[in-house]
């Protein structure tokens, strides 16, 4: 049979999320690449037998409606395998890519000293372009997930999606930057947003620490109105955005150097008040997001339309809650000052029916944001119904 059953974990302990996988409570031991999947990606080549371009391209063309699971077997072990991507590549089935399945990936977790901290996820495989491909993947159809990847360098998106599609989940990648260890980021921007969604039911991250993903440095030289890690639009419903680090280093702690940060960390734009439910943060202990070490406003709401909530967010700090990573204080050309949301916090402008904040698991921290012309924790424009409660902001 060309789909057999998965185990719910890999060796890495990533789990498995396919139709009709095993119980989360029968686990069984990772045999190893080979026996699950017949889309498996064994080189670094752009095309050819083996090569991603080529596994992806088989896998849409199977008519099966089980979802298709590509993993990666490249031999290159405990180093990174750039995988220089020919053109854009479109998900036209339901497709699983977990580049988690590379010998040696290992998930993020939590500081491995008991800190406060995390420990950053180690993604080998990286999808980049030398060709000025416009979009690392898209996805053009419903319920693909993708993870355990790092996408950067790419002319316009790392990842985007068509808006008729539903059901998409994004969580363990890096986007944005290249290198996979403290000290060795360096920003290689997707040029207008890291993920462009126009998917309703999606979700970006999640309340695991292996589900975290880090998305910073994009967006800086593409088309202003998408200028963000994380850009939503048109009539976008029900998104979770949970448990990610936004704008900074995949410590969540260090910020990226002068010149190099994204206009915003997520702006979510939905023409005629139509974006409804999107969820920034939840109270769960994982469902945080840090959102940090934008050049302007951290969350940007634009037109959007009711239900709509921003809770248990660090905006403006560190993952510690205490690094201050959102002034703008006499910044210079070398980066020697601290550089973070340096217009706001949270700006939302023409929106309605928005909660910031609420019970004390659901407050955010918002603060070392603004400059010093504009001093912004939140700021609100035309907006109607906003509920702000519980907040820590200035603090």
């Amino acid at each position: 049979s060309a789909f057999v059953t998965l185990p719910p974990t890999d060796c890495r302990r990533a789990p498995r999320e396919l139709t009709d996988g095993i119980s989360a409570f029968n686990l069984q031991v990772d045999a190893g690449p080979s026996e699950y999947t017949p889309f498996r990606v064994v080189n670094t080549n752009p095309t050819g037998p083996g090569s991603f371009f080529d596994v992806l391209s088989t896998a849409n063309s199977w008519t099966s409606s089980n979802t298709k699971y590509i993993e990666f077997d490249i031999g290159s072990y405990n180093s990174s395998v750039p995988i220089d991507l020919p053109s854009s590549n479109t998900l036209n089935q339901s497709i699983y890519i977990d580049g988690y399945s590379q010998n040696t990936t290992s998930i993020a977790g939590p500081d491995v000293n008991g800190g406060t901290g995390v420990t950053p996820a180690y993604n080998l495989v990286q999808l980049t372009t030398t060709n000025g491909v416009n979009s690392g993947i898209r996805v053009g159809t419903s319920n693909c997930l993708i993870t355990g990847l790092n996408i950067h360098g790419f002319n316009q998106y790392g990842i985007s999606t068509f808006s008729s599609v539903t059901g998409i989940e994004i969580y363990g990648n890096h986007i944005g930057f290249s290198g996979n260890a403290i000290g060795s980021y360096i920003v290689s921007e997707n040029k207008r947003c890291g993920i462009a969604l126009g998917a309703n039911n999606s979700k970006i991250g999640g309340n695991q620490h292996w589900q975290r993903n880090v998305i910073s440095g994009n967006g800086q030289t593409g088309l202003t109105t998408f200028n963000s890690n994380i850009f939503m639009y048109n009539s976008i419903d029900q998104v979770d955005i949970v448990g990610n680090i936004i704008g900074l280093q995949a410590d969540g702690n260090s910020a990226f150097a002068f010149g190099t940060q994204t206009q915003n960390g997520i702006h979510c734009w939905a023409e005629n008040m139509q974006g409804n439910s999107i969820k920034i943060g939840n109270k769960n202990f994982g469902g945080k997001n840090i959102i940090s070490g934008n050049r302007n406003q951290g969350i940007y709401f634009s037109e959007m339309g009711i239900g709509n909530t921003i809770n248990n967010n660090i905006i403006g700090l560190g993952y510690d809650g205490v690094t201050i990573l959102g002034n703008l204080i006499g910044t210079n050309a070398n980066g020697t000052g601290s550089i973070g949301n340096s217009v706001a916090g949270v700006n939302c402008e023409s929106a309605i029916n928005t909660k910031i904040g609420g019970i004390q698991l659901e407050r955010n921290i918002i603060s070392g944001n603004g400059n010093s012309t504009t001093n912004g924790g939140i700021i609100l424009s035309s907006t109607g119904n906003t509920f702000i409660a519980a907040n820590y902001i200035g603090t």
